[in-house]
């Protein structure tokens, strides 16, 4: 699989140690620069990375033509937090195993990056939502 340019002999341990200066372990909603971000609805992705001889690969998923929003769009799997999701790694779990059937025990969470705003195209403001990223690694076992 590796090839030319590709960036090989990860390991695990490599990983963790590249990603810690892009993540933090206390992103909440409540430390955003803006006091207006209890408005917006809250979702979560899944960064699900895992490796395949020594290459980092990332999982992706591509949305159905059916949803209502970003039909056909690949994307990582997640979605909006329900009432029941402890916090934001918790939606995004719950969101990868619905969509791509990987099960929480099998996720090393990494971290989380820094939320961003998101918004359907042509859309109202009042369906914006800021999205958090959850960098996990998953532990396939080979």
């Amino acid at each position: 699989m590796s090839g030319k340019g590709q960036n090989t002999g990860w390991t695990r341990e490599s990983i963790r140690s590249a990603v810690q200066k892009y993540v933090a372990t206390s992103h909440r909603w409540e430390t955003l620069h803006c006091t207006s971000y209890r408005k917006y609805r809250k979702a979560a992705v899944l960064i699900p990375l895992f490796l395949c001889d020594g290459v980092i690969h990332v999982w992706l998923t591509k949305r159905s033509e059916k949803v209502g929003h970003y039909k056909g769009q690949v994307s990582f799997p997640g979605g909006m937090k329900e009432p029941d999701d402890k916090d934001d790694i918790a939606t995004s779990l719950r969101e990868a195993k619905e969509e791509i059937g990987l099960e929480p025990n099998q996720v090393e969470v990494l971290g989380t990056l820094y939320p961003r705003e998101v918004f359907p195209k042509y859309l109202s403001r009042q369906l914006w939502r800021l999205s958090m990223s959850v960098l996990g690694l998953w532990l396939a076992k080979k």
